[in-house]
């Protein structure tokens, strides 16, 4: 089923206006659910991130094994990232960080990405120890930055680039994902959820109340004249 085929409606207590509300898939490869929990994400990590006194931003690859799964290649980086926080060359006690899926002709690469809150690490050390630690891989990245929203949005983003993807290639995201976190967190305590904004009238500002869509189409054939019907997604 596409996203927002399923609905309810609204109604305005005030103006008494109908609005047909668009329910979203929350599917990790939907373009336009991704997009919006990226933003609440930023929103929710980013009170925990301005605190940070020396931001950086972070990145580990992971060498293409073709004998593997998707799967077992994203729990190989998650396991090798938390044994590298073990060793001497590790120097943060507090970050987050996410996983990303990019598909170059056939193989499927697994990048990991993350803002860290760390005085500094010596690039070459920290390569070295991530070599020995996954045993074929020594890509790593690692940058100071200001704009911790930036950075974030970087981290917080699309978990594989949907706009290049087959359906088939999005259904295999999903399942690769399927009971993973889209944000992973290490010495700091997950902040709470953003509360759903209150649905408000488009038109004058008036409280919403949700109807059944039988009672609203009910309504609407005993009325001489209907009010006007207008159409918004539920971001939440």
């Amino acid at each position: 089923m596409a996203c927002g085929e399923n609905y309810y409606w609204w109604s305005c207590d005030k103006c008494g206006n109908a609005f047909k509300v668009h329910v979203t898939c929350k599917r990790r490869t939907c373009l336009k659910c991704a997009g919006i929990r990226s933003r609440q994400l930023v929103e929710m990590y980013l009170p925990v991130v301005s605190t940070f006194k020396w931001p950086c931003f972070i990145t580990f690859t992971l060498k293409v094994d073709f004998l593997k799964t998707a799967k077992e290649q994203v729990d190989k980086i998650i396991a090798s990232f938390r044994k590298l926080r073990q060793r001497k060359v590790w120097d943060a006690k507090r970050g987050l960080f996410g996983i990303e899926m990019v598909k170059k002709e056939e193989a499927w690469y697994i990048h990991l990405h993350g803002l860290i809150d760390s005085k500094w690490m010596d690039h070459d050390a920290l390569s070295s120890a991530w070599f020995k630690i996954t045993g074929d891989s020594y890509v790593v990245y690692l940058k100071r930055i200001s704009d911790r929203r930036g950075a974030l949005r970087e981290v917080l983003k699309y978990q594989t680039k949907i706009w290049e993807l087959s359906e088939e290639d999005k259904e295999f995201v999903e399942e690769t994902f399927e009971h993973r976190r889209f944000v992973n967190a290490f010495g700091i305590k997950k902040p709470k959820k953003l509360e759903p904004k209150p649905m408000k009238c488009k038109i004058c500002g008036g409280n919403l109340t949700k109807m059944d869509d039988e009672i609203y189409q009910a309504q609407r054939r005993h009325k001489n004249h209907p009010t006007p019907e207008r159409e918004f997604w539920d971001d939440g």
